[in-house]
């Protein structure tokens, strides 16, 4: 007569199946998270350049007793602190340096507002911050730009700055 129950062999096979599947979901699961930070890192990246790029079309000067008499306001620029920190400006000055900067960036009352996505990284930038110029007068460079967002896995993100402004996801304009 057999006995009702199941062996110790049949309970190991379906034990092994449980901790496979629940250690592919877990892989799974972690994935899915990271690329969403990703997004979200890449999305507010989007909306503080998009902020900056309004700010200079509807020629909102932010501290207007700075640009009076010969400190023209030239409109505001992105600028990338460190590998994962980066601040909105606004541009007064007295005249551009012709290197497409801000002629006061380094003046810390000008800048907006600063924001940090550590450990995610924002490449590259070089020296040169991008400047949204007033009125839809484009920005300072002649050419697309083109900023990765990494996180720590190495994923990455791209955003374009195109010369006259838009900014789009990717790497077209």
């Amino acid at each position: 007569m057999r006995n009702a129950g199941y062996t110790l062999i049949e309970l190991l096979v379906v034990i092994s199946i449980i901790v496979l599947f629940s250690g592919l979901s877990l892989a799974y699961y972690n994935q899915f998270n990271s690329r969403n930070q990703l997004d979200s890192q890449t999305q507010q990246l989007v909306d503080v350049l998009n902020l900056a790029r309004s700010k200079a079309l509807a020629g909102e000067n932010f501290n207007a007793a700075s640009c009076q008499g010969n400190n023209q306001f030239w409109g505001y620029q992105f600028d990338r602190i460190n590998a994962s920190s980066y601040r909105v400006e606004f541009c007064c000055g007295g005249t551009d340096d012709n290197a497409g900067r801000c002629p006061n960036a380094s003046n810390q009352a000008n800048v907006v507002q600063s924001y940090s996505i550590s450990p995610f990284t924002i490449s590259p930038l070089g020296t040169n911050p991008i400047l949204f110029k007033l009125k839809s007068a484009g920005t300072n460079f002649t050419a697309p730009i083109t900023i990765q967002v990494s996180d720590p896995s190495n994923n990455s993100k791209s955003i374009t700055i195109c010369p006259i402004g838009t900014i789009a996801e990717g790497t077209s304009c």
